[in-house]
């Protein structure tokens, strides 16, 4: 039966805490606690809850971990000139590189039975709230995100060339280090049932090793952001099931040179010795590298899309969502690689960092399309 909003929020509550009590449910949302025993016995008599303790069941859900920043792009038309005027086209949306992942994800799943949830800090201005209205329409669950009052939102400032590779940017992120580990340690009911957790290499250090080392027992995808930013993952690796980092980061973090892609079976050994399970290397108009701990003879580098791009932006994000996904679904391997790329190369087409027209239907068209 057709749940209510309300009902839908009520239900998600639950879902994260089974044992939390009415009163608490009506502070929450601002209601009365009549208004929630309401709701409740309607979630009973739907059969979506039974029993003491709101025995329900659970549905599955992912948690992203990271960046919500405002995306300021500028994209020449032609080729790009340095200090002088360029024309173009300026675009602004809701963007930053978990926040981003999490919606790719949540458009891929959203005819599943799988939630995503956001974990991150959002000022409480205009910037912010364009970023929660993006973030619902795309069906993110911010239930358990910050939105701070006295905390400006973070912004990428970003300029693309006529054939869309990003020349330079600016970020300004403060807000980040509001991610921290009393807010993170506040959810551990929603980790510790997530099927698996995103972390992006934005929030601070002491985060991202708090979360490997409590929660290393369930899938956690990283993205390396930067070769700067990677090292954050140093002490943790072990505890990562997989990581997309891109030639230029992979080469940096491991002081080896690839010399191209011909030599990157040594890259990937050097990241297995430190426990990684999965590697994927993104290596732009070449396409893809990829080896497993247990299955080194077995890597191999996937052809990319040749295709004209539009916008390279949020492509990585994209890809990771993708592989995620098909993680999820329990996709064959190479499978799990195409389906990963055709999020990419689908956000590729759009001027914005999100394509709102990727979709799971979207994608496998696509794939069925390389395959004919």
């Amino acid at each position: 039966m057709t749940l209510t909003d309300r009902e839908e929020q009520i239900l998600q509550i639950l879902q994260t805490d089974p044992m939390i009590t009415q009163k608490d449910i009506a502070e929450r949302l601002d209601i009365t606690r009549s208004s929630v025993a309401v709701h409740i016995s309607n979630l009973s008599n739907k059969g979506y809850i039974k029993g003491k303790g709101y025995i329900f069941n659970a549905k599955q859900h992912i948690v992203v971990i990271g960046a919500a920043n405002i995306d300021l792009t500028g994209i020449a038309e032609n080729q790009l000139h340095d200090d002088q005027s360029n024309i173009g086209k300026l675009t602004i949306g809701a963007g930053g590189v978990a926040r981003n992942i999490a919606d790719n994800f949540a458009r891929l799943s959203k005819n599943d039975d799988i939630s995503t949830y956001f974990l991150s800090a959002i000022g409480k201005d205009h910037h912010g709230q364009i970023i929660i209205e993006a973030s619902h329409q795309a069906g993110i669950d911010l239930s358990y995100c910050q939105v701070l009052n006295d905390q400006q939102t973070a912004s990428y400032l970003s300029i693309v060339d006529g054939n869309g590779n990003m020349r330079t940017a600016i970020n300004d992120m403060a807000i980040v280090e509001h991610i921290d580990i009393d807010y993170l340690s506040s959810k551990k009911q929603l980790l510790n049932d997530a099927k698996l957790i995103i972390i992006d290499a934005n929030i601070p250090q002491q985060s991202i090793e708090y979360i490997c080392q409590n929660y290393g027992h369930i899938a956690i995808f990283a993205d390396t952001v930067s070769a700067v930013k990677a090292v954050k993952f140093e002490n943790v690796w072990q505890y990562i099931h997989c990581a997309t980092p891109n030639l230029a980061e992979a080469q940096i973090i491991t002081n080896i040179s690839a010399e191209g892609v011909g030599n990157l079976d040594r890259l990937a050994e050097y990241f297995h010795k430190t426990g990684i399970e999965k590697l994927f290397i993104t290596i732009g108009h070449e396409g893809v590298f990829r080896s497993a701990k247990n299955d080194l003879e077995n890597a191999k580098t996937f052809s990319a899309i040749q295709e004209k791009i539009v916008n390279a932006n949020g492509a990585g994000d994209a890809f990771l969502a993708g592989l995620a996904y098909a993680y999820c679904q329990q996709m064959l391997p190479d499978n799990q690689v195409y389906f990963a790329q055709i999020c990419a190369f689908l956000t590729t087409q759009s001027e914005k960092t999100i394509n709102p027209l990727l979709s799971k239907k979207t994608v496998l068209q696509y794939m069925e399309k390389l395959n004919a």
